[in-house]
Parts: C-alpha cells; sequence; structure tokens
C-alpha cells in the first residue's frame, strides 16, 4: 500500500480475498523484516471506501531505484527484458534502459505466467521490493509486465471431446539423493499436477523409483500406467486414462540392424512403444506411440549421438510404419529449430524438413522461444506426429504447462514443464477410422478421377434434404477451398467439380459436414 509519502508492504493471506487495487484503507499493525524489506505483519485493517482511487506509479529509470521508492508503484519506460518466450512464475528477469539494469520478479499469482515476453521495448510497472540487498519490481498483472497475451486454441471445447496427451520430464522421480529432496512432497504435486490435467496419456521420464511409480498410480483414479524395463535408473513410462484408451500392448524399440542403437540411446535407454486404441466420442483409433528421452548435454559427443538416434528412428519409422498413426512424445533434450549445441542444426530437422510425412507440432513453442525448463530456457521436450494424424490433429492447442498453483515448483516437483497438444477425432476422419453413425443413405463417395490433375469429381448423397458444407483440407489440416458453405441441398445425389490448379502435387482431403455437425472424409491424390 501507499499514501502520498511512502509506500509499505503488507504480509497477510487474506489480503488476495479482502481487498482490491484502490480501496482505501487505514492499516494498524506490526512493523518486520523479511530478507531487508520492511513490511507491516500481524494487520488489521479498517476500511475507508472502495471509491477506486487508483495509485498511478511514478516515472523512474533503473538507476534511480533506491530505498526510497520501496513499497511504491513506479514505471520505467523503453524497458527491455533480457530473456525471450514465456514468463514463469517465481522468476526473476533482467531488464535494461539507457541508464542501466534492474531485476523483475513476477510472482506465479497473478496472471502473468504463462504469456510472451515482449521483445520491443515497453513500459514496465511495478512495486519496489527488496531481496537479500537487491531492489525489485514486482508487476500486479499482465499490462504492467507488458507481456503479450497467447492464443491457445480449444479453450471452449471440454476435455472429453478431445484426446489430449503430454510429456513431462519428472526429474529423477523419487530417487533418494537426486532431484527434489522431499520425495512425498513430489509424488504429491505430480499427482497434483496430472489431475488437473486430465490428459488421455502421459509420456513421463526420469521415473527413477518404482516404489514412487506405484504411489502415483495410486493417487490418479481411473488411470493406469507402466515403465520401460531397461537397467537405467531414470526410466521412461507411459500413464493412461482407462476410459479412452484400450492397451494393446508394449515394448523398448530395440530393432537389431542398428549397430550402435543402445549406445546412441544414452547407454542403453531406447524408445518405449505403446500400442494402444483411443476412443472419443464413439470414434477410436490405433496409435503407436513412442517415449524418447534422447542422450542429454551440449557437447558434440551428445549432440552426435542424438543426431544418429534421430536418423535411425526416423529410418525404422519409415521402413516399417509407414501407414501406422506415430506419435513421438518425451525429452529430446534438445529443441528443434536449433540444437542446444553451439546452435547447429537440429538432430530432429530429418523429421522437420520431412513434413510430408511428420509434423513436431510442438516446434510452434520453439518459434514462440518458450522453455520446457525450468532453469535453462531451453525448449527440449516435444510431440512429432505422422502425416496419419495430421487431419486430427487441434492445431494451436500446444502449451507449455506452467503449474503456478505448485509452491517452489523447481524445488519441489521438477526442473520440466508438461508439454500438452490435443486431437479433435471428427475435425477430419482417415478413410480407415471408425465413422460416426450417420444415418443410411447418407455417404460420401470416392473422387473420380483419382488420382486427378487438375480437377475430379466429388460425389455424395443425402438421405434428407439439409444444410451442408463441403471443404478440401492439405496435409496439415489446413482449408484450401470450400466447395459447399454451409448451404441447403435437396435428398438425393449431388456431384461437385473441384479444380485445384492452383494447388501443389499431394494428398488432400475433402470433408462433408452434415447439419447435424457429423461428418465424412475421404482421400484424394493431386498428381501432375
Amino acid at each position: 500500500m501507499q499514501d502520498s509519502t511512502a509506500g509499505i508492504a503488507l504480509y497477510d493471506s487474506n489480503l488476495y480475498s479482502s481487498i482490491v487495487i484502490g480501496d482505501t484503507l487505514v492499516v494498524t499493525g506490526q512493523l518486520s523484516d523479511y530478507h531487508d524489506l520492511l513490511e507491516l505483519t500481524n494487520i488489521t485493517i479498517v476500511y475507508q471506501g472502495n471509491n477506486q482511487v487508483i495509485p498511478q506509479p511514478i516515472d523512474i529509470t533503473t538507476n534511480t531505484i533506491t530505498e526510497s521508492f520501496e513499497g511504491r508503484l513506479i514505471a520505467i519506460k523503453q524497458a527491455t527484458y533480457g530473456s525471450t518466450g514465456t514468463f514463469q512464475g517465481d522468476t526473476n528477469y533482467q531488464i535494461s534502459d539507457a541508464s542501466g539494469t534492474a531485476e523483475v520478479r513476477i510472482d506465479k499469482d497473478t496472471d502473468i505466467p504463462g504469456n510472451k515476453i515482449p521483445g520491443n521495448p515497453t513500459t514496465i510497472v511495478g512495486v519496489v521490493g527488496e531481496y537479500n540487498g537487491a531492489y525489485q519490481i514486482l508487476p500486479r498483472d499482465i499490462k504492467d509486465a507488458g507481456a503479450e497475451s497467447y492464443y491457445v486454441n480449444g479453450a471452449d471445447v471440454p476435455l472429453g471431446q478431445t484426446f489430449d496427451v503430454a510429456t513431462w520430464n519428472l526429474e529423477w522421480f523419487g530417487a533418494a539423493n537426486q532431484g527434489p529432496s522431499d520425495d512425498s512432497l513430489q509424488i504429491a504435486n505430480v499427482a497434483d499436477v496430472l489431475k488437473k490435467m486430465d490428459a488421455d496419456l502421459y509420456a513421463v521420464e526420469e521415473v527413477s523409483d518404482n516404489n514412487a511409480f506405484k504411489k502415483l498410480l495410486s493417487l490418479l483414479p481411473g488411470y493406469r500406467g507402466f515403465e520401460a524395463n531397461y537397467s537405467q535408473t531414470q526410466k521412461t513410462a507411459f500413464i493412461y486414462k482407462t476410459s479412452t484408451i484400450d492397451s494393446l500392448s508394449s515394448r523398448l524399440l530395440e530393432p537389431a540392424q542398428y549397430g550402435s542403437w543402445d549406445y546412441y540411446w544414452a547407454n542403453g535407454r531406447p524408445p518405449l512403444e505403446f500400442v494402444f486404441n483411443a476412443t472419443i466420442n464413439g470414434i477410436t483409433k490405433q496409435f503407436y506411440a513412442f517415449d524418447i528421452h534422447a542422450k542429454a548435454m551440449s557437447d558434440p559427443t551428445s549432440y552426435d549421438r542424438r543426431v544418429n538416434a534421430s536418423r535411425d528412428l526416423k529410418d525404422y519409422l519409415d521402413n516399417n510404419m509407414s501407414a501406422a498413426n506415430i506419435i513421438i512424445l518425451g525429452d529430446y533434450n534438445d529443441d528443434v529449430d536449433a540444437s542446444i549445441y553451439n546452435d547447429a542444426v537440429s538432430p530432429y530437422s530429418n523429421f522437420v524438413q520431412d513434413s510430408t510425412n511428420y509434423r513436431v507440432v510442438t516446434s510452434l513453442l520453439s518459434k514462440r522461444k518458450e522453455a520446457s525448463t525450468t532453469g535453462y530456457g531451453e525448449m527440449i521436450d516435444h510431440i512429432t506426429i505422422s502425416n496419419e494424424l495430421y487431419p486430427v490433429f487441434f492445431d494451436s492447442t500446444q502449451q507449455v504447462i506452467n503449474p503456478t498453483y505448485i509452491n517452489n515448483y523447481s524445488y519441489t516437483t521438477s526442473d520440466h514443464y508438461p508439454v500438452w497438444a490435443r486431437f479433435k477425432f471428427d475435425l477430419l476422419s482417415s478413410v480407415n477410422e471408425t465413422q460416426p453413425n450417420i444415418p443410411d443413405k447418407t455417404y460420401l463417395s470416392q473422387n473420380y478421377p483419382n488420382p486427378f490433375n487438375p480437377t475430379t469429381n466429388i460425389q455424395f448423397t443425402l438421405n434428407v434434404s439439409q444444410a451442408v458444407s463441403l471443404d478440401v483440407y492439405n496435409l496439415l489440416g489446413q482449408k484450401v477451398a470450400a466447395l459447399i458453405d454451409h448451404k441447403h441441398m435437396s435428398s438425393g445425389e449431388h456431384t461437385v467439380t473441384f479444380n485445384a490448379s492452383g494447388l501443389p502435387s499431394g494428398i488432400y482431403f475433402y470433408r462433408l459436414e452434415l447439419a447435424s455437425g457429423k461428418n465424412l472424409t475421404k482421400k484424394m491424390t493431386l498428381m501432375k
């Protein structure tokens, strides 16, 4: 709080719910000190009014921050952050202006974490605090910090209507002398995060104690899980929701034709394969999921091992699973736009560049300069899908999840954040997918000719008169043509001619959407 003369911090947990910015108060309490911050504790508040007299910040520069401003609202103009990516909670950031540098402290209880750090000079507003002799600026909200909100798709789509997956490195989960020191607290925090996320599938890494993993599963009703059976202490594992996933098989992927496979995969940490059927809204798809924990470190030898592991994995998938619904989740221990080793070519550039067959969906997070780690500022946890899943990937749902409700997260829970993506099976349906319950005599025919250049005919039959839409999508799930836009069509057979003269050769999908919201989809090939 502040008056016309100065400001001071108030310490009372009830303040969050009892006052708002602009309230007028008379406060009595005990003067105290917290790591050099002068504050009032054991306080009593008498309200003088809620007429919302909003304090206005005092314009200062970084080199003029002194104790006289402690507890007061200030503003620093034309300030630049020294970091990129997204804000994390309970984290300090360096800023600079023409006069010098200062420190900004982002509190996890604000709405700032998870939003974009501005890349251009901005005005930063906050209350001046002090911690162990260092002055800090504490913004109150997104506007104060100059943060930019990210658009996250699907916020209005309930989780039960999508297939939701996440990968999360749990940092020496359950290990006695590694990672977070309080193993019981770590188990409880991880369970809390997983329950709040409520995903269908979790790929987790660094599971280091079997009993801790069993305890975790016991805290997750409706979920089952299993660990990899290799000899390394840090194991990969899957946790899955039994109401949506029917487990079929699992194994360690160790193809004999690749002689140095185990060496490349961190001396015996090969991918863990999980084959399952996932059913959402009556639509079932079979997945081949791979949990990977690649070789760590940013030295040249470790980098080369990641390059070779990625090369051999892709070669195996290309030659043995070209028609499967593949999803590769895990701690890639490297970024996908450029390597953490000297900004070299990413070890996963082979997947990134083969956009016809694979898509690293979390590359969007790398482009945003987000971080999946708490201390390193790196985006090294990723999700890759095969082209069979392009049509059902719910784009722009990719997120780094920041559990701001966990106290001292990086010390009690993990040095990685969960990374999340969603699939919506009824966006588009592959040819071999279980179809929704479409009324009899309503169907979508295969286009003819197929392959075609540049025109083809699309035929469909309606059993009742209704409004329909007919759209064409590319392999990325992007709409490239709207042939019928919510037009009322009579019952019977209809034929529409599609001219693709402006499109490149490749595979496309056409989708007929009915008034009921159900849809039918088929695949066609343009060959020029």
